[in-house]
């Protein structure tokens, strides 16, 4: 009994966590709707653009599979089993993308080094490989059962594997690696006097947003650790619109940044090029400024 009572208070507080996650989202993207119709809405369909539009309105998918079995009391087991199925692999399928984007814009700064090229893709399928395959052996271990508490409502989780501890495991250490890669650029361009507003946005935001990410997973961890299997998913909601919001405002300010400032001789030359959509970014180079006279630059 005190076993189904600690699950089904971490199930609670999961869903409380999921509530204010989607709270968020929904902010964050009132907030920087203006920027995302001026900046991504205007352009020729591409590669940039296609992930932008997944990463960012793909958390309401798993808002909508939520709502659907998350309030409903007479639910059955299969389906909260498809259900739990259909939010297991929409997330993982959110938080790869948005890595994904990640990892291109950390190429991106080290100026399309060859060594990353290979390097990036291969650490990648390093991390995500194992990642499916514990998300996978979750998904399959999941049993539910009615729950005899009227305040619990919804699905009930009352056995899983707690395998997924290392998906957890397996991010931290991907996004750790990233941070290191961005960190180590970033001090190499500062110490070259790379100190204009785009290094600003794409160096010390990019670091902050490798820190954010990485907070979370570790904390994840840390709770998986101390508390039990129960609490697996129980910041999942957070980490996923902390991807989704994440990755966006790395597209959209570095957007930004490139119309208000097209004549800086530190102005981005990462973009998706409207001319060239089989080119998702190009190297970012920053330069000290220049007397001769600026030639036209192109939109980002």
């Amino acid at each position: 009994m005190a076993t189904m009572i600690h699950a089904a208070t971490a199930q609670q507080l999961s869903r409380y966590i999921d509530v204010a996650s989607f709270a968020v989202l929904v902010y964050d993207h009132l907030v920087t709707l203006d920027l995302e119709v001026s900046l991504i809405w205007p352009t020729p369909w591409n590669i940039t653009k296609s992930f932008y539009l997944l990463s960012r309105y793909s958390p309401f998918l798993d808002a909508i599979n939520a709502i659907y079995h998350q309030p409903i009391n007479n639910i059955g087991p299969k389906e909260c089993r498809v259900s739990y199925s259909i939010a297991g692999w929409l997330f993982m399928f959110g938080i790869c993308l948005s890595e994904v984007i990640l990892s291109f814009r950390t190429w991106a700064v080290w100026g399309r080094d060859r060594r990353l090229t290979i390097g990036l893709p291969v650490f990648l399928f390093a991390a995500w490989a194992p990642i499916i395959f514990f998300t996978w052996r979750f998904l399959h271990s999941l049993h539910f059962t009615q729950t005899p508490y009227t305040s619990v409502i919804g699905c009930f989780v009352d056995h899983a594997d707690p395998i997924l501890f290392y998906s957890w495991v397996m991010l931290m250490i991907y996004e750790a690696g990233l941070m290191a890669l961005m960190a180590i650029r970033g001090y190499n361009v500062y110490r070259t006097g790379g100190n204009s507003a785009l290094f600003n946005v794409v160096y010390r935001d990019g670091i902050l947003y490798y820190v954010y990410l990485f907070s979370i997973s570790l904390i994840n961890v840390v709770l998986v650790n101390t508390l039990g299997p129960e609490y697996s998913f129980l910041l999942s909601g957070m980490e996923r619109v902390a991807h989704s919001i994440l990755a966006s405002r790395v597209i959209l300010h570095i957007r930004d940044q490139a119309r208000r400032n097209p004549l800086d001789p530190d102005t981005l030359t990462w973009a998706s090029r409207a001319d060239n959509s089989n080119q998702v970014m190009l190297p970012i180079r920053f330069s000290r400024p220049s007397t001769e006279s600026p030639k036209t630059p192109y939109s980002p």
